[in-house]
């Protein structure tokens, strides 16, 4: 749940435009498919005009991106707190995960830490 407000809908949305704009120029039929595969349906009132308008400066009007490589969704130090804890819960070495407990960080709570 706390993942999903970092990459939501909307980035995941501009994320998978930009993908197809790299890898040939976007037609507004693609772009309006994408919307409605990845985003809200009232996204796509707001989207495509954003993006016509160059309000982003995305995508160009001839359907091209000046973005050279695709978008990757990079992992945040929440995230990698959060998993540093979720490793030092001994249950976790029940799926042989281990790598999580190698992560040089402080998790971002303590096995052992109960509030009720």
């Amino acid at each position: 749940m706390i993942f999903s407000e970092l990459y939501g809908a909307y980035y995941n949305t501009v994320a998978a435009i930009l993908t197809e704009a790299i890898d040939h120029p976007l037609t507004d039929r693609c772009m309006n498919e994408i919307i409605k595969k990845y985003a809200f349906s009232e996204s796509i009132w707001a989207i495509p005009d954003a993006i016509k308008e160059e309000r982003w400066q995305l995508i160009l009007p001839d359907g091209t991106t000046p973005i050279k490589n695709k978008p990757s969704m990079p992992i945040t130090l929440l995230q990698k707190q959060w998993l540093k804890a979720i490793g030092g819960d001994p249950r976790i070495k029940l799926f042989g995960i281990l790598i999580l407990t190698m992560l040089m960080l402080n998790p971002f709570f303590y096995n052992g830490l109960y509030y009720f």
